[in-house]
C-alpha cells in the first residue's frame, strides 16, 4: 500500500486525503495549526463565533459531489441554508444601497431603481457570463490540462476562445452597465480572488453569474463547519489527520521526494507527497533551493486583507452581509493594486453571522467580521505602526455610513489580523490572503500545475495551483489531483 503524506489540512488537503484513502492509499495529513481548515477554519471567544476567512458558500453542488465521491451524503454531515438577498452594497454615505439577489427578476428590478437602461441589459450580461461559466467549468476547472495533447483538444481550444481571456473583467462589466455604481457592484467580486477587475480576464465574470443564478449559502455555526465535516469524512475513509504537526522540509533524494521532515525532528517517509501548503510558500520554504524550475518563475501574489473580529455587546442594525465600496471605486482599486498604499477610503465587507444564526453570539449581542482589502507585504507597509490608525479609519467609515455608533465600550472581544498574521498563521507568502493573483498569466492552464515538473512524486492542491482559488474551485483542484495520482500511481 503506497504511503501518501498531505501537508496541510485545508479543504483541498482534506478532500485529497479522503478520496485517496477511499481508493486504498495509506494517507496521513499533517496540519501545523491546532484546527483543520486553514483559511476556512474558525474560532470562538467570549461566546462569539467567527469564520477566519470565507463566509459565503457558492456552488454547493461541488461540496455535495465531494461527499458522494467518498460514499457519503453531505446532508448527513453538514446543513446549509440559502441566503437572499445575498448582500447589500453601499456606494456613498446617505445614498441608496443596492441589494444583490439570486432572484433574477428581483435583481433586474433592483438595478432599474439605479438605471432602467442598465436593467434592460442585465439578462444579456448574465447570458454572456453564463457562457464563460459553461466553457470554463468543463474545459479548465474540472480537468487536468498539463500535456500538449490536452491543450490541442477541440473542446479545450473552443473553450479557450469562449472564456473571455482577451479582455478584462472590468471591460466585460462595462459592456453591459453604464452607471458607475452598477459597474462597481458587478465587478467588486474580483476581490473574492484577490485581484482588481481590471487585471484579470473577463472569464471571472462567472463568479457573479454563479452568485446570481445558483445562489449563495451559509452554514449554521459558520463555514468553518465545512472543514470539520470534511475532516470527519476523511477519518471515516481511513485517513489519519494529525494537528500540531509542522512540516519543516520536503526531503528529496535526487529528483524524488522520500517524505517530510517535521519541526520536532522526526521524519515521515512517503511514496508521494501532496502539499496543501500555499504553492509559493511550498517552494520558498519547504523545498531546497533550485529544486524545481517553478522557482525560477516570477509569481504574482494576490492582495491581502486587514481583518477585525469584534464581539459586540448589543444588536447592530445591519444585515448578515454588507459591502461599503469606495466612493471613487477605481481610485480605491489603484491604491491597493497599483500604488500599493493603504486606501484613504477603504472598501469594507461586513459579515454579521449572528443575524442568521443567533447562537454565534451571546443573547443581545452580535458577532461582527470586518474584511478590508489591502496591499500584500510586498508593499512594505509597517503594520505594527499602522494597524491601530487603520483600524480607526475603518471603524469611522462603518459608523459614518451605517450610523452604528459603535464605540470601544460596546466591544467585549476584538482580534486584529494584518497581512503579517496571514503570512505567519496560514503560511501565505507575502501575506497574500487569496494566494496567487488570477492574472491572465496565472489563469486556466497558465496557472502552476498540480504536479511538480521535475519532482514527479510531488503534487500540489489549493488555491495557488490549477485551477484557482475559492471553495468550489479548490475542491475541483483536489478532484484533479486525485485523478492524476490515481492514473500515475495505481495501487
Amino acid at each position: 500500500m503506497k504511503k501518501i503524506v498531505v501537508i496541510g489540512a485545508g479543504i483541498g488537503g482534506l478532500s485529497c486525503a479522503a478520496q485517496l484513502a477511499k481508493k486504498g492509499f495509506d494517507v496521513t495529513v499533517l496540519e501545523k495549526n491546532a484546527r483543520v481548515g486553514g483559511r476556512l477554519s474558525g474560532f470562538s471567544a467570549e461566546g462569539y463565533t467567527f469564520d477566519a476567512g470565507p463566509t459565503l458558500l457558492l456552488m454547493p453542488w461541488v461540496l455535495d459531489d465531494f461527499f458522494r465521491r467518498v460514499g457519503m451524503r453531505r446532508e448527513d454531515f453538514l446543513p446549509i441554508v440559502p441566503v437572499d438577498p445575498v448582500s447589500r452594497v453601499h456606494f456613498a454615505r446617505g445614498q441608496p444601497a443596492l441589494d444583490l439577489s439570486s432572484d433574477v427578476a428581483k435583481m433586474a428590478a433592483n438595478i432599474a431603481a439605479f438605471s432602467p437602461h442598465d436593467s434592460e441589459r442585465y439578462s444579456a450580461y448574465l447570458q454572456k457570463s453564463g457562457q464563460y461559466y459553461d466553457a470554463a467549468l468543463h474545459a479548465f476547472l474540472q480537468a487536468n490540462v498539463h500535456r500538449l495533447s490536452d491543450f490541442v483538444k477541440p473542446s479545450v481550444v473552443s473553450a479557450f476562445l469562449k472564456v473571455g481571456l482577451s479582455g478584462s473583467y472590468w471591460d466585460h462589466v462595462c459592456t453591459y452597465f453604464d452607471d458607475p455604481r452598477l459597474r462597481a457592484a458587478f465587478s467588486f467580486q474580483s476581490i473574492y480572488v484577490g485581484a482588481s477587475p481590471r487585471d484579470i480576464p473577463a472569464a471571472y465574470g462567472l463568479i457573479q453569474y454563479v452568485e446570481a443564478t445558483q445562489g449563495a449559502w451559509a452554514v449554521p455555526g459558520g463555514l468553518n463547519r465545512i472543514a470539520s465535516a470534511m475532516e470527519r469524512a476523511a477519518v471515516h475513509c481511513g485517513a489519519k489527520v494529525l494537528t500540531g504537526k509542522k512540516v519543516r522540509e520536503i526531503r528529496l533524494e535526487g529528483k524524488k521526494t522520500v517524505g517530510v521532515d517535521l519541526s520536532d525532528g522526526t521524519f515521515m517517509a512517503a511514496d508521494l507527497v501532496v502539499s496543501n501548503a500555499d504553492l509559493p510558500y511550498s517552494y520558498a520554504h519547504l523545498l531546497p533551493e533550485k529544486s524545481s524550475p517553478v522557482q525560477t518563475r516570477t509569481l504574482e501574489p494576490s492582495c491581502s486583507a486587514f481583518m477585525l473580529y469584534l464581539g459586540v455587546k448589543r444588536k447592530l442594525p445591519i444585515g448578515p452581509h454588507t459591502f461599503l465600496l469606495p466612493q471613487d471605486f477605481l481610485a480605491g482599486l489603484d491604491a491597493i493594486f497599483k500604488n500599493r498604499t493603504l486606501p484613504e477610503d477603504p472598501g469594507i465587507y461586513l459579515n454579521c453571522p449572528s443575524k442568521l444564526f443567533p447562537e454565534m453570539a451571546p443573547k443581545n449581542g452580535d458577532a461582527l467580521y470586518v474584511l478590508v482589502p489591502v496591499p500584500n507585504l510586498q508593499a512594505g507597509i509597517d503594520w505594527k505602526k499602522e494597524r491601530l490608525a487603520f483600524r480607526k479609519r475603518v471603524l469611522d467609515k462603518i459608523n459614518a455610513w451605517l450610523l452604528l455608533g459603535l464605540k470601544d465600550a460596546d466591544v467585549a472581544f476584538e482580534r486584529i489580523v494584518t497581512p503579517e498574521d496571514w503570512r505567519d498563521q496560514y503560511s501565505l507568502e507575502w501575506g497574500s490572503t487569496f494566494g496567487l493573483a488570477p492574472t491572465l498569466a496565472q489563469s486556466a492552464f497558465f496557472r502552476p500545475q498540480n504536479r511538480d515538473p521535475s519532482i514527479r512524486n510531488l503534487y500540489f492542491v489549493g488555491g495557488s495551483t490549477h485551477p484557482g482559488s475559492g471553495i468550489p474551485i479548490v475542491l475541483f483542484s483536489a478532484n484533479n489531483v486525485v485523478e492524476r495520482i490515481t492514473h500515475e500511481n495505481p495501487t
